[in-house]
Protein backbone atom coordinates (compact mmCIF):
# COMPACT_ATOMS: atom_id res chain seq x y z
CA UNK A 1 0.00 0.00 0.00
CA UNK A 2 1.45 3.53 -1.04
CA UNK A 3 1.38 6.13 1.51
CA UNK A 4 -0.58 9.12 0.90
CA UNK A 5 1.14 12.30 0.06
CA UNK A 6 2.52 14.72 2.33
CA UNK A 7 0.67 18.10 1.02
CA UNK A 8 2.63 20.20 4.36
CA UNK A 9 5.92 19.06 3.07
CA UNK A 10 7.76 22.01 1.56
CA UNK A 11 8.61 21.50 -1.91
CA UNK A 12 11.94 21.41 -2.84
CA UNK A 13 12.79 23.86 -6.17
CA UNK A 14 15.26 23.14 -8.87
CA UNK A 15 15.67 26.91 -9.21
CA UNK A 16 18.42 28.55 -7.21
CA UNK A 17 16.78 31.60 -5.00
CA UNK A 18 19.34 33.56 -6.60
CA UNK A 19 18.21 33.15 -10.05
CA UNK A 20 14.96 33.41 -9.01
CA UNK A 21 15.42 36.69 -7.43
CA UNK A 22 17.35 38.00 -10.15
CA UNK A 23 14.74 36.55 -12.70
CA UNK A 24 11.65 38.21 -10.55
CA UNK A 25 13.92 41.40 -10.59
CA UNK A 26 14.55 40.90 -14.07
CA UNK A 27 11.06 40.95 -15.20
CA UNK A 28 10.07 43.75 -13.37
CA UNK A 29 12.73 46.14 -15.04
CA UNK A 30 11.68 44.85 -18.30
CA UNK A 31 8.30 45.45 -17.46
CA UNK A 32 9.72 49.18 -16.03
CA UNK A 33 11.83 49.60 -19.04
CA UNK A 34 9.36 49.81 -21.60
CA UNK A 35 8.14 52.98 -20.31
CA UNK A 36 12.13 54.28 -21.10
CA UNK A 37 11.38 54.07 -24.82
CA UNK A 38 9.10 56.96 -24.32
CA UNK A 39 11.81 59.53 -22.73
CA UNK A 40 13.40 62.16 -24.65
CA UNK A 41 17.21 60.42 -24.72
CA UNK A 42 15.56 57.36 -26.42
CA UNK A 43 12.91 59.23 -28.46
CA UNK A 44 16.07 62.23 -29.68
CA UNK A 45 18.13 58.93 -30.77
CA UNK A 46 15.59 58.00 -33.56
CA UNK A 47 12.67 55.88 -34.22
CA UNK A 48 15.28 53.31 -34.95
CA UNK A 49 16.60 53.23 -31.56
CA UNK A 50 13.63 53.03 -29.59
CA UNK A 51 12.56 50.27 -31.55
CA UNK A 52 15.54 48.47 -30.47
CA UNK A 53 14.88 49.25 -27.27
CA UNK A 54 11.48 48.26 -27.44
CA UNK A 55 12.20 44.71 -29.01
CA UNK A 56 15.44 44.54 -26.70
CA UNK A 57 13.20 44.59 -23.41
CA UNK A 58 10.76 42.04 -25.08
CA UNK A 59 13.55 39.82 -26.24
CA UNK A 60 15.19 39.81 -22.60
CA UNK A 61 11.51 38.69 -21.20
CA UNK A 62 12.02 35.79 -23.50
CA UNK A 63 15.29 35.20 -22.22
CA UNK A 64 14.15 35.90 -18.36
CA UNK A 65 11.56 33.02 -19.06
CA UNK A 66 14.31 31.21 -20.12
CA UNK A 67 16.55 31.60 -16.92
CA UNK A 68 13.55 30.67 -14.85
CA UNK A 69 12.98 27.22 -16.03
CA UNK A 70 16.36 26.77 -15.86
CA UNK A 71 17.52 26.42 -19.76
CA UNK A 72 21.37 26.99 -20.80
CA UNK A 73 20.03 28.73 -24.15
CA UNK A 74 18.88 31.49 -21.93
CA UNK A 75 22.93 32.10 -21.18
CA UNK A 76 23.54 32.24 -25.12
CA UNK A 77 20.70 34.38 -25.51
CA UNK A 78 21.60 36.89 -22.79
CA UNK A 79 25.51 37.19 -24.03
CA UNK A 80 24.20 37.86 -27.69
CA UNK A 81 21.64 40.57 -26.64
CA UNK A 82 24.78 41.93 -24.19
CA UNK A 83 27.37 41.72 -27.24
CA UNK A 84 24.32 43.57 -29.88
CA UNK A 85 23.08 45.67 -27.43
CA UNK A 86 26.74 46.86 -26.21
CA UNK A 87 27.52 47.37 -30.16
CA UNK A 88 23.96 49.29 -30.81
CA UNK A 89 24.04 51.51 -27.73
CA UNK A 90 28.04 52.33 -28.82
CA UNK A 91 26.92 53.30 -32.59
CA UNK A 92 24.27 55.56 -31.26
CA UNK A 93 26.10 57.14 -28.36
CA UNK A 94 23.59 56.49 -25.87
CA UNK A 95 26.06 53.51 -23.66
CA UNK A 96 26.44 53.97 -20.11
CA UNK A 97 26.88 51.67 -17.27
CA UNK A 98 23.36 50.41 -17.07
CA UNK A 99 23.66 48.62 -20.49
CA UNK A 100 26.34 46.49 -18.30
CA UNK A 101 23.60 44.78 -16.12
CA UNK A 102 23.09 41.61 -18.21
CA UNK A 103 26.75 40.66 -17.17
CA UNK A 104 25.69 40.44 -13.90
CA UNK A 105 22.67 37.91 -14.21
CA UNK A 106 25.18 35.89 -16.65
CA UNK A 107 27.27 35.63 -14.22
CA UNK A 108 25.27 34.24 -11.50
CA UNK A 109 23.84 32.01 -14.12
CA UNK A 110 27.12 30.59 -15.03
CA UNK A 111 27.38 29.61 -11.48
CA UNK A 112 24.41 27.19 -12.44
CA UNK A 113 25.29 26.38 -15.17
CA UNK A 114 25.51 22.71 -14.91
CA UNK A 115 22.13 22.44 -13.31
CA UNK A 116 20.60 23.40 -16.35
CA UNK A 117 19.52 21.60 -18.91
Amino acid sequence: MASPARYDSPVKSDRPIPLSILCILGFLGCLLGMFVVYSPSVQKAGMTYALFRSLGFTFLIVCFFGLWSMRRWSLWALGSYFLVNQAVCWAFSTWDKGTLGPLLVMAVGLIYYRRMR
